[in-house]
């Protein structure tokens, strides 16, 4: 399907602001973020292999990404009749709103709750946050500026992998292994539902195949779990944070009077 320079640019101008605003959010996380003894940096080889070491050696973490992305071939091949028989066994319906709004609000909740954690002089959930799903997206829109898949309602051709998708997927990720490593708790892993409800009113509503689902679902999860365990390290990796408590800056209320005090604390 051709496309007019005019529409084209309507295309890009409406990623531009949410892939600004994400760039924007990594900027200001990474020159705030904490660090602590032994601690890596982010271009530093042994960042990415601990990383890789620990997605590889958890299968909570590659199981998943693993069966769908093998699966994303096999259904590519039949992408046409399956996206038919979605329209007349349609789980939910047509109307991909919902979806939108879910996939927006799952990647807004760790970046708010990082935020937060940021004002109260802890920036490292915001900058794991703001990264996982920046490069989440970067991935994502590059790899559909290659591929260039017709989208099945034929408004245009970059309909694989799926951003919504990636996205949604990225940011439930990020809630659930924050609330498992915080908290002890699985109950983060119940936001892979609303994700996976993303996934198929994006197919149902005819603005993507099944193989782009699948696909967009592994890159969020592969992702995420990579820049999650680069920074948070594991057993023979500091990572990007180091110890359990790099230096945390606050500011608040003066506890003596009017005015702003601003503290330094540095933990081992």
């Amino acid at each position: 399907m051709n496309r007019s320079p005019s529409s084209m640019s309507v295309h890009w101008l409406a990623r531009a602001p949410s892939v600004g605003f994400l760039a924007l959010l990594v900027l200001c996380a990474g020159c705030a973020s904490t660090r602590g003894p032994g601690a890596t940096g982010h271009f530093e080889g042994r960042t990415w292999t601990g990383a890789w070491d620990q997605f590889s050696s958890h299968e909570s973490q590659w199981i998943a990404p693993a069966a769908l992305a093998v699966a994303t071939p096999i259904v590519w091949a039949f992408d046409k009749d399956i996206s038919e028989d979605s329209l007349s066994q349609s789980i939910f319906n047509s109307n991909t709103k919902y979806g939108d709004e879910l996939a927006i609000g799952l990647g807004a909740i760790p970046l708010v709750f990082g935020a937060v954690e940021a004002a109260m002089g802890d920036s490292r959930d915001l900058e794991v946050g703001a990264e996982a799903l920046s490069i989440t997206m970067a991935a994502t829109y590059a790899l559909k500026s290659v591929i260039n898949k017709n989208r099945p309602d034929g408004s245009s051709n970059d309909s694989f992998p799926s951003a919504h998708t990636s996205f949604a997927f990225a940011g439930a990720t990020l809630i659930a292994r924050t609330l498992q490593d915080r908290y002890g708790t699985w109950v983060g892993y119940l936001s892979y539902l609303p994700a996976a409800y993303v996934g198929i009113s994006r197919l149902e509503g005819q603005r993507h195949y099944l193989a782009d689902i699948t696909f967009g679902a592994a890159l969020g999860l592969v992702v995420t779990n990579l820049v999650y365990n680069a920074h948070f390290g594991g057993e023979g990796s500091p990572g990007i944070f180091g110890g359990d408590h790099g230096p945390t800056f606050s500011i608040g209320p003066a506890p003596d009077g009017p005015g702003l005090a601003a503290g330094l604390d540095w933990s081992f």
